[in-house]
């Protein structure tokens, strides 16, 4: 049978054949003794010495896994070279970096160079169909009916006391191809500020245009666009209505 000698002490022990290729120490003692001791080392990033097992010993690198750390973001062989989207500057990016993103930035600044030439107009992601900028030939009338008509903000009960009231279009006014056709009484309804902007978003349910205080020649000058919404041209959007969810 075999003969080894004691990684420990040096000494050698018999071993059986079916257990020669994973012994090293000769007793339990001299497997104690080797736990205890420990090598000096040197650290690569660093340069400082530490101690380390010698069991260990042959696997150890680094003296901490700050320095370990530092070393892959500094010298990692594993990144990747990429060029910066702005300036061109090489950059080194983690793989998995550079399959998450089709575009790497050097920083915020070139991040947003790049965003301001590239994201804007139709490229942009929430981009739905660009501003309207005129309100119509008969928008300060159709405004001061509003006011009159609802007085408060018909989602929250405001009258203007705390903060400004808007004239809302239910339905968009870039829906309409004759501006002057999306200032109907039955598409405008009185929010206050803050209520409009959620409106904007999308996050609070239409409120329904108000009739009860309106005159009778209002009322029936609100029915008759209400007629001729649905029947002079079928490829409008339908008309809003109390609980629809606002589209603008």
């Amino acid at each position: 049978m075999p003969d080894q000698n004691c990684e420990e002490c040096g000494e050698t022990y018999y071993v059986k054949p079916s257990k020669s290729d994973r012994s090293k120490y000769c007793s339990r003692e001299c497997f104690d003794e080797s736990q205890k001791n420990r090598t000096t080392l040197t650290c690569e990033f660093c340069e400082e010495t530490y101690e380390k097992k010698k069991s260990h010993a042959a696997e150890s690198r680094f003296c901490s896994r700050e320095c370990k750390d530092r070393f892959k973001r500094t010298y990692n062989e594993w990144r990747e070279t990429v060029h910066c989207a702005t300036c061109g500057a090489d950059l080194k990016r983690e793989r998995y970096e550079t399959k998450r993103h089709k575009h790497h930035f050097c920083d915020d600044t070139c991040r947003g160079e790049w965003i301001s030439k590239n994201r804007r107009g139709k490229d942009a992601p929430n981009w739905q169909g660009g501003a309207t900028l005129s309100f119509g030939s008969r928008w300060p009338q159709v405004r001061k009916r509003v006011f009159d008509r609802d007085r408060v903000c018909q989602y929250c009960g405001e009258d203007g006391t705390e903060t400004y009231l808007d004239v809302h279009h239910i339905v968009p006014r870039r829906e309409f191809e004759v501006v002057d056709d999306a200032n109907t009484l039955v598409n405008l309804v009185l929010l206050c500020r803050s209520c409009h902007k959620r409106a904007e978003h999308r996050s609070i349910v239409s409120p329904r245009p108000g009739l009860p205080d309106l005159n009778l020649s209002d009322r029936i000058e609100i029915w008759l666009e209400i007629v001729e919404w649905v029947w002079t041209d079928s490829n409008r959007r339908p008309l809003p209505c109390k609980g629809s969810v606002i589209t603008n």
